[in-house]
This record gives structure tokens, C-alpha cells and sequence, in this order.
């Protein structure tokens, strides 16, 4: 399957990091499920950024969510043509991740981006 080039904007929470509680970093490399929203990034992502240990860590942890889906739902993302779900950017805006070629494109995830939280209710498991 050929994948279409796309617009994720990242680090867009301002001031995310001073919020008191919350472990994850902008910054810092992470995982996201396209599907859901959730958001992974260790420890050692944070300390360490790109090294094989924490690669590793997030391609495993990609591996076990994406069972968490069904195959039907992976298939109509896919055939969507949506880099995220709506439900998923609902949850991702609110960590400063944007899905800016389907905000542009979509009108399901405009309202879905309209409709977030400036802030996320759980952190980046991990």
C-alpha cells in the first residue's frame, strides 16, 4: 500500500511542560497511535531521546497496541486517507500533536480538533 505525504505538527502545546504532574515532553521522541490518541514515551525517552533501547521500547510498545484494534478499524483508517482518526485527534491536539492535512481536509476532524482540551487528562503512558 502507498502512503500519501502528510502534516503532523508537533510541540504546538505551549507551555505543556510546566504543567505540575505531567511526565511527557514534546521535545522528546514518543509513539502515538493513530487510531485511538494514546500516547507512549518512557523514562528513557526522555533522558535519552533516539538511542536503539528506547526505539526499541516504542516499536514493541507499537506492536502490542495495535492489537488492541481490530483489523476492520486499522483497514478503515487505512482507507480512509486520514492520518488519524477524529477520535484520536481529539486526544492528541491536547498534547500538541495536529493532524494539519486532515484539519485541512476533514471536516470530521476540524470539529474534532474544535471540540479538544488544551490539556491532556492522562499522561503519554510509558
Amino acid at each position: 500500500m502507498q502512503t500519501k505525504p502528510y502534516l503532523l505538527a508537533t510541540g504546538a502545546a505551549v507551555g505543556l511542560n510546566s504543567l505540575v504532574g505531567l511526565l511527557f515532553r514534546a521535545d522528546r521522541p514518543y509513539t502515538i497511535c493513530r487510531l485511538c490518541g494514546k500516547v507512549y514515551q518512557t523514562a528513557n525517552d526522555r533522558a535519552l531521546g533516539n538511542c536503539p533501547l528506547t526505539l526499541d521500547d516504542r516499536k514493541k510498545w507499537s506492536l502490542k497496541h495495535a492489537k488492541e484494534h481490530s483489523d476492520n478499524e486499522h483497514r478503515l483508517l487505512a482507507l480512509s486517507g486520514l492520518v488519524v482518526t477524529p477520535d484520536a485527534a481529539i486526544e492528541l491536539a491536547a498534547f500538541g500533536i495536529i493532524p494539519v492535512s486532515d484539519l485541512v481536509l476533514n471536516d470530521e476532524v476540524e470539529s474534532a480538533l474544535a471540540e479538544s482540551k488544551p490539556v491532556p487528562f492522562n499522561d503519554a503512558e510509558g
